[in-house]
């Protein structure tokens, strides 16, 4: 029973706040988060209801709502309290002195690289009615309340695939990794842990934080998402959830982030996840009970041209937005990405013989080897038109068909990735030279600027020029080599008649 004194005393309500870490499928307490923003009101009214907690019959009123309450569906009344908001301090912790009472308790302003431990409201008495160990009812007049916040720069990742990309003008992929901010915890034997709902993930989503002018984006933003899905290892599989395009939109935001002097300027493309979406991030993360979930978005860009990339480095990096109500907070980025690195590549045209330069050679340029020789083979099976076009497919489209042309015999500089082999296909050889049947690699290297690729060819013996072989029909030499013939023919005729003279002699002694 509570008398006048214990009814009007002064209680406690503390909220503990932790990193979200995961230990074995549990949360683990390990490391506080100071700066986290709490907003306590006290409740006092559910509906039309009075609620006043010094009195048993009120108590009922909040057993009866608390299915409403914990849903947030419930249409209550709140008055501020003194003290609030009030942010956690260096060991985490926000407390706040309040007396009896029903009381709403939410996290207003996350740290920011963090997401909010909840999403909406929760609710808190004062007493809190728990049991001891003996199973005995007993009144806590301090209650706490610690929610974990996940630290989400960690939780996203970049990856490009660059397999099918030679440079400038192509398309480039990248894959985003992004934890969802909430997960269900594994329970315990014999006991269940409560389901995340739909709305827990309102606002949630990804976001690529693409650098200003490294790509040219089409008309249609959506089309540079490629497929959406939902798994618990650390990259996409096949068997992983594909979400349906309408389960998300792609819209990219009009306000770019500016410069700094750390970072260039960054465009973001924000995949955000309608109800449909929302019910599917839940569902994943209910059916994954003490597993991380993460979302992965695979993206499809085309490379701005030669003179915007050069022999620079780009990097796309990739973001999210926790799942919040009312205002939208800022964009976490992930500290994990990759950088694509630029050369700038140049074939130059020279004779095998003696390495002059010379004009007129076209080449394309290929990834990958078997295609390469495909179009290779084409050109030498004398393959023209669509047949021709369909077997160079592969080639890279913006480098095109390049010519070795000028004083120095080179084709324009094109970007290309480094660090990888390339393969060159001579389409054309120079009048007076063989063209190179094979395609030819070429490696640029991490470390490559620049990359002037030497391609040498053949030179033709239609003027028999190769080797000093006998002169033409004519020429001095002709005469000189007939005389001499004739020396060997004269000298041989004598060394027969003489022989044939001393053999006649021979046969008339014996007779």
């Amino acid at each position: 029973k509570l008398d006048d004194t214990k009814k009007n005393k002064t209680y406690s309500l503390t909220i503990f706040k932790w990193k979200d870490e995961v230990e074995k499928g549990k949360q683990k307490k390990s490391t506080p988060v100071p700066g986290a923003k709490f907003t306590v009101k006290k409740v006092t009214k559910i509906g039309s209801d009075t609620i006043d907690l010094t009195k048993y019959a009120d108590w009922v009123k909040v057993a009866n709502q608390m299915d409403k309450l914990n849903k947030n569906t419930a249409t209550v009344t709140t008055e501020a309290v003194a003290g609030s908001p009030k942010d956690t301090d260096a060991s985490g912790v926000a407390k706040f002195d309040l007396g009896i009472g029903l009381y709403q308790v939410t996290e207003s302003n996350p740290p920011k690289g963090f997401s909010a431990a909840e999403s909406k409201p929760f609710y808190m008495t004062i007493p809190r009615i728990d049991k001891d160990n003996k199973g005995n009812v007993v009144y806590n007049y301090a209650p706490y309340a610690d929610p974990k916040n996940k630290d989400l720069s960690d939780s996203v990742k970049k990856t490009a695939d660059t397999s099918k990309t030679v440079g400038a003008g192509d398309k480039i992929s990248y894959t985003i990794s992004a934890e969802l901010d909430k997960m269900k915890e594994k329970p315990e034997a014999g006991k269940t842990t409560a389901d995340l709902a739909d709305t827990d993930f309102n606002g949630y989503s990804v976001v690529d934080l693409a650098p200003a002018n490294a790509f040219v984006y089409p008309t249609d933003i959506a089309s540079v998402v490629t497929k959406v899905q939902l798994g618990t290892g650390e990259a996409p599989v096949a068997s992983d959830t594909t979400l349906p395009t309408a389960d998300y939109t792609v819209a990219k935001d009009a306000n770019q982030i500016a410069a700094t002097t750390t970072d260039v300027a960054r465009d973001k493309i924000v995949v955000s996840f309608n109800d449909a979406g929302k019910a599917a991030l839940a569902k994943a993360a209910n059916d994954n009970a003490g597993k991380v979930v993460r979302v992965f978005v695979t993206l499809e860009f085309t490379l701005a041209g030669s003179d915007v990339l050069g022999n620079s480095t780009v990097a796309n990096k990739g973001g999210l937005i926790p799942s919040h109500e009312g205002k939208t907070p800022d964009v976490v980025e992930g500290k994990k990405y990759k950088e694509v690195k630029f050369s700038k590549f140049t074939i130059q045209k020279l004779s095998a013989k003696d390495k002059s330069k010379v004009t007129g050679a076209k080449f394309k340029l290929f990834a990958d080897e078997t295609s390469a020789n495909t179009c290779s083979q084409a050109i030498t099976d004398g393959k023209k038109d669509n047949e021709l076009a369909t077997a160079c497919s592969a080639a890279s489209t913006n480098f095109g068909e390049q010519e070795a042309k000028g004083a120095e015999a080179k084709t324009a500089e094109y970007s290309v990735v480094r660090g990888k082999t390339y393969y060159v296909v001579e389409t054309a050889a120079p009048t007076g030279y063989i063209r190179n049947p094979k395609a030819v690699a070429v490696k640029v290297e991490d470390t490559d600027a620049t990359k002037n690729f030497e391609f040498q060819d053949v030179p033709d013996d239609s003027q028999h020029a190769w080797f000093n072989l006998l002169p033409k029909t004519g020429a001095a030499g002709v005469i000189i080599f007939a005389v001499i013939g004739m020396c060997f023919v004269g000298s041989g005729f004598f060394v027969y008649m003489r022989r044939r003279k001393k053999e006649e002699e021979q046969d008339k002694l014996r007779a």
